[in-house]
């Protein structure tokens, strides 16, 4: 009995990761073919969607810009950008007119630290009307120490999660 729920249990892993690879191959070959299968779709992109502020202080909120683009000769227009936690991250300003190949769209962020210690890494979500992958995830990360010294243990960073009021419309 023991030797039948193994073989089963075996089996069923087996599939799960020839179907992840299917999948996976699939969104590749997708993605490096989404011009010819779509027409020449405008795609949104963020070249670096992550920055890290390194060693910041406590109380030291910092602030970046983004950078945005279009992958074809149609635009894109930006409709919602949600913090994650609107406590840590303060959307300052980002582009209200289309972003396309020849126009560079921004997004600027600040990251707010207060009472905090240790790696952290907050998210924000950009929503748009791009047909393909309408939104873009941008991460702000620090390493914040106490205004008095440096930390005083290290604590390990968790990624960053997607809270539904982040990606809801």
């Amino acid at each position: 009995m023991q030797s039948k729920h193994v073989f089963y249990f075996s089996l069923l892993f087996l599939t799960a990761i020839i179907a992840w690879k299917a999948i996976c191959l699939g969104v590749s070959a997708y993605s490096k073919n989404r011009s010819s299968v779509q027409g020449h779709l405008p795609v949104l992109l963020c070249e670096k969607p992550i920055h890290d502020f390194g060693d910041i202080a406590d109380g030291q909120n910092r602030e970046h810009t983004f950078q945005l683009h279009v992958d074809a000769n149609e635009s894109v227009t930006i409709q919602k950008i949600s913090a994650g936690c609107s406590s840590c991250i303060e959307i300052l300003d980002y582009s209200k007119e289309p972003i396309s190949a020849q126009k560079l769209g921004t997004v600027t962020m600040r990251l707010l630290v207060q009472n905090q210690q240790g790696p952290i890494s907050k998210v924000a979500v950009l929503k748009s009307d791009d047909p393909i992958n309408p939104y873009l995830v941008f991460t702000l990360k620090a390493n914040v120490f106490p205004l008095n010294g440096s930390l005083s243990e290290s604590v390990p960073m968790r990624e960053p999660t997607l809270t539904q009021t982040a990606i809801a419309e």
